[in-house]
């Protein structure tokens, strides 16, 4: 019965109940724990306060705390950061691996082209073709005095002789080059007092002297005439059909290799009963004009004299390469022959 000795009996002979700590109490009101809503719930039976406060109202039932409305903007600003981190993120992220894949015109250039000293000096130019047929400029059309001027200076030879496989503007390249060119064993070397280094000419002026000796054997008539012979002309039958041969593969290899993918449009035209073919398109193109300027400046006086090369030999039976043609057909007129007939191309 000891245990029991704190329970007392009341005047009235009604049994005080045991009382319960301020914890206890406060356990007992539904888990709210806020003191105002605790003193509003003061004489309030549970169906009214559930049913005021929007909570649980099915009789019994234990009521749960509603997130407060401060907590819910609480959750929608940390959505909101997390989002907006997150596209920031891509953002940047994006703009790093573009600028990272971006490159100067200079570098664009060098990773598309072969090597060579004079990619700096590559200028950019938007420019349209003139393709239609009946289109004049200075490198077109019949032979005239201002036309073969202007074809004279790309494939200009400054050489203290004239010879058929004369290099067209050559300069000097430093030696150190060869390396980069695939080229440590051949080479032919201007004198210190040329200012030294390895003579080279431009691919872009060689396969334009090619094209040009195409367009002396298409107006041979007027190219055949004493006054007019190129020292293309001047060599014999074989010599001269294979130096033809070797410009019309080696352009087509050009061709070949650049492949221009520009679209090319085609036209109705009145008269005509097939597509005509809209060639005046639009390319990016090097500018040709200044880096014929570079090499001018940078002329070195041709070609030096001839001096031996060790370290470089002709291929074995290299003569043998040499086609000899007999050609059925009639030809331009070639080499220095006596009993040239300047005639027979219509030179009068």
């Amino acid at each position: 019965m000891a245990k029991f000795q704190n329970i007392h009996t009341s005047p009235h002979g009604e049994e005080n109940h045991p009382r319960f700590g301020v914890e206890s109490e406060n356990l007992l009101r539904y888990g709210d724990t806020d003191g105002d809503a605790r003193t509003e719930h003061d004489g309030l039976s549970d169906e009214e306060w559930n049913s005021k406060e929007g909570r649980y109202t099915t009789p019994g039932e234990r009521c749960r705390p509603v997130p407060r409305p401060s907590t819910l903007q609480g959750w929608a600003l940390l959505v909101f950061v997390v989002a907006l981190a997150w596209a920031l993120g891509g953002t940047v992220g994006f703009w790093y691996a573009t600028a990272q894949k971006s490159c100067t015109v200079l570098e664009c250039v060098k990773m598309n082209s072969a090597y060579s000293p004079l990619l700096e000096q590559v200028e950019y130019h938007d420019y349209q073709f003139q393709g239609d047929l009946s289109d004049t400029n200075v490198f077109k059309g019949h032979p005239r005095p201002e036309l073969d001027a202007a074809w004279d200076r790309i494939v200009k030879r400054e050489t203290y002789r004239l010879f058929i496989d004369d290099p067209v503007h050559p300069i000097s390249m430093p030696e150190e080059h060869r390396i980069e060119l695939n080229k440590t064993h051949s080479g032919i070397l201007y004198p210190p007092e040329k200012g030294g280094g390895i003579m080279v000419e431009i691919e872009a002026m060689h396969q334009l002297h090619c094209l040009n000796l195409m367009r002396k054997v298409i107006y041979a008539d007027y190219y055949s005439r004493p006054e007019n012979v190129p020292v293309e002309f001047m060599v014999s039958d074989k010599m001269f059909f294979n130096h033809i041969d070797h410009c019309v593969d080696n352009l087509r290899q050009f061709i070949m290799c650049e492949a221009d993918m520009t679209p090319v449009p085609s036209n109705w035209v009145h008269g005509h009963h097939s597509p005509i073919p809209d060639f005046n398109t639009m390319h990016k193109c090097r500018n040709f004009n200044h880096l014929l300027d570079w090499i001018e400046r940078h002329d070195n006086g041709g070609v030096p004299l001839q001096t031996p090369n060790p370290s470089w030999w002709p291929k074995e039976n290299l003569a043998k390469t040499i086609l000899d043609y007999e050609p059925d057909f009639a030809i331009p007129p070639h080499g220095p022959h006596p009993d040239f007939d300047s005639n027979r191309w219509g030179s009068n």
